[in-house]
């Protein structure tokens, strides 16, 4: 029976910053006592391993994938596939992903749903970083495999799905064509749109941001993380995620502010008094 929460972070195609995103979610609450894995199924461009500062030398997922194969996952087996990342007192545990994008073929629908309800058996918060390609039909002919079946699987058995886009005319556009694809897909899961690299340009920009994409893709903003080029640059010179960086920033406040109302949904109460022991 499952325990844990499923959260698949995607976005649309482009450079949002959706791993980096997805890697200091997870660290957030693991900083608060969760039990939390971070899953790379991105079968385009894996990259979560070098987030946290690990080399991408070995397919995690690969592994696991083929113990479910053979019905030969247990936990002893699988607890030895995850690298451990300390956060403080805390940790949290990360399964790589692919080390060549054409083993996309070894993973597919019911295999990563098969491997997300197990994760959930075992943590509280299983976060699952997949690629932003939702087309069906897209069939390699030689295979006969479904390319985006990974991400539609992943997506299919999420509780929550935090979708990533950018508030540039670019970014915003390709949103909102992805978002309808995505609602094609007749999902049931809660879907928490994130606005990152948001220019701080006061509440005119924001309230004009949130009806664009109220409008369009018929949702509603559930934050927005300021633009703060710094920070990020930062993270992935060092390696780490950045929610982790030691540097006062809006954009960290707002990744701590989402990952404790929306994710944990405590209330407000609650979250002032995490966030001074935090």
């Amino acid at each position: 029976m499952n325990s844990g929460q499923v959260v698949a972070v995607w976005s649309a195609a482009g450079s949002v910053g959706r791993t980096s995103i997805a890697a200091s979610l997870a660290c957030e609450l693991a900083k608060f006592g969760k039990s939390v894995l971070v899953i790379d199924a991105d079968v385009y461009a894996p990259s979560l391993a070098q987030h946290f500062g690990f080399d991408q030398h070995y397919s995690g997922i690969s592994v696991a994938i083929r113990l479910i194969d053979q019905e030969r996952l247990t936990d002893e087996a699988f607890d030895q596939l995850l690298l451990e990342y300390q956060i403080a007192k805390h940790e949290l545990k990360i399964l790589a992903g692919l080390t060549m994008t054409n083993r996309w073929p070894e993973i597919g629908f019911e295999k990563i749903r098969q491997l997300l309800d197990y994760a959930s058996t075992r943590f509280d918060f299983v976060f699952v970083d997949v690629a932003s390609n939702i087309e069906t039909g897209v069939v390699d002919a030689r295979l006969l495999s479904e390319r985006n079946s990974t991400t539609i699987g992943a997506l299919s058995c999420a509780n929550k799905i935090v979708a990533i886009t950018t508030a540039d005319s670019i970014g915003l556009n390709r949103f909102v064509w992805s978002m309808h694809a995505l609602r094609e897909l007749k999902l049931d899961e809660n879907v928490l749109t994130l606005v990152n690299r948001f220019a701080q340009a006061g509440r005119r920009q924001t309230s004009e941001v949130a009806a664009s994409l109220r409008q369009f893709a018929e949702v509603e903003i559930a934050g927005f993380v300021d633009e703060d080029a710094t920070l990020f640059g930062r993270a992935t010179t060092e390696g780490v995620p950045a929610i982790l960086v030691g540097r006062n920033s809006s954009a960290k406040q707002a990744l701590s502010q989402f990952a404790l109302s929306r994710l944990l949904e405590l209330p407000a109460t609650s979250r002032r008094r995490l966030a001074k022991l935090g």
